[in-house]
């Protein structure tokens, strides 16, 4: 089984709750892109941090390891 180091990105309304929309919208979309075979551990999603602001939105960019045959 491998393991890959993989990026990325998520824009959310920039809010009180941004990060917690930011760390769901980046969960749903690393399980929709899987293929077969493929896991990632949620506790491997590391959110990066402080997001760029850009007036109404907050950009975060993200990391997981994907876990494949």
């Amino acid at each position: 089984m491998t393991a890959t180091q993989c990026k990325g990105t998520v824009t959310v309304k920039n809010d009180r709750d941004s990060y917690q929309e930011a760390e769901r919208r980046a969960w749903e979309n690393i399980q929709a892109s899987l293929d077969e075979g493929e896991s990632v551990d949620r506790r491997s999603l590391d959110m990066g941090g402080s997001p760029h602001i850009d007036g109404p939105v907050a950009t975060y960019h993200f990391t997981y390891v994907l876990k494949g045959s």
